[in-house]
């Protein structure tokens, strides 16, 4: 058995086969350009060699140009919306100490589908530690990062 961890889950790989999943709070790592990285595949937003991830269509790149808002208040439902071109449906947020459906350090799923231009989804999490955190925004769990961004709670 090899243990892997991916942003948000802690894993343990068996033949192949995924075994024993459970949430945990995503390592962040410098990527050497002054932002950073949750460990995940960064060549391409579709993850070239990750099974299941989708893959970008050169002649429609997937781009995610901005999360608002940049703030939000402790202990309050926030809704975030991602903005960009091309987000494939399977289109996830990772945001620092904010609480969705699936426990801190879990990926937020989006609210609704992907709108249908696919420019824009929104996320709801409740923010748990004041400070400046970091959200990552994925082409879906365990796949390529689309961009980061810094967003501040505050008491």
């Amino acid at each position: 058995m090899k243990a892997h961890v991916r942003a948000g889950w802690s894993c343990v790989v068996a033949i192949g086969c995924m075994a024993g999943c459970v949430p945990s709070m995503p390592t962040y790592e410098s990527d050497g350009s002054g932002g950073s990285t949750a460990g995940a595949t960064t060549a391409g937003a579709g993850g070239a060699g990750d099974a299941g991830c989708p893959v970008d269509n050169p002649q429609a790149p997937t781009i995610v140009s901005d999360l608002s808002p940049k703030t939000a208040v402790v202990n309050a439902p926030s809704v975030f919306t991602v903005t960009g071109l091309e987000l494939p449906p399977t289109t996830v947020a990772f945001i620092s100490w904010c609480l969705g459906a699936g426990g801190v350090g879990s990926p937020l799923f989006p609210d609704n589908n992907i709108s249908p231009t696919r420019d824009s989804a929104t996320f709801t999490c409740v923010p748990k530690m004041a400070g400046s955190q970091t959200a990552i925004v994925k082409t879906a769990p365990g796949c390529a990062v689309l961009n980061t961004f810094t967003v501040v709670f505050t008491p």
